[in-house]
């Protein structure tokens, strides 16, 4: 878990003021009191924080977050949108440039397009939305195609493969 140091400021059993400075009193007058933010460690693309709460039976306060599971169908959902984004920018970019416009362009966008989509559509599961390749360009059509498997046991350094000296 990571912590954050804060001050909070109580009155009557409730938080009214969170700051990530110490207030100019200090500490102990009118209700201020040292926080510690908290938050587990999540699993990235696979979980997330809820909002946060204060634990004032603590000393320091903890501002505690909880983590809630996202659905691998939510996540597909949002790389879609980010897919649907980059090709819109694209097309977008290539269009203004009419001194270059050429509309196979455009088509070769649109068949990326497609074939990203149908590798995003055909995941089931976090485990298969982990395996994506990275469609960070437009312009590498051979991002398109899955990764490649890990090699079966990693080279040793130093060591030549089939080198028995």
């Amino acid at each position: 878990m990571s912590e954050i140091k804060h001050w909070v400021q109580v009155v009557d059993g409730e938080v009214v003021h969170c700051w990530d400075r110490c207030p100019d009193e200090g500490v102990g007058v009118n209700g201020w009191r040292e926080a510690v933010e908290v938050r587990p460690v999540i699993q990235a693309n696979r979980q997330g924080y809820t909002a946060h709460r204060f634990d004032i039976s603590t000393d320091p306060v903890e501002i505690v977050y909880d983590v809630y599971d996202i659905p691998a169908g939510n996540r597909k959902s949002s790389l879609k949108g980010h897919l649907k984004a980059q090709f819109h920018a694209h097309v977008s970019r290539h269009a203004q440039d009419a001194d270059n416009f050429d509309t196979s362009v455009l088509d070769d966008y649109k068949k990326i397009y497609d074939a990203r989509l149908a590798l995003i559509n055909s995941c089931l599961s976090h485990d298969d939305l982990d395996a994506l390749p990275s469609f960070n360009s437009f312009d590498d059509p051979g991002a398109n195609q899955p990764p490649s498997p890990p090699p079966a046991v990693p080279p040793t350094p130093g060591v030549i493969p089939g080198d028995n000296n």
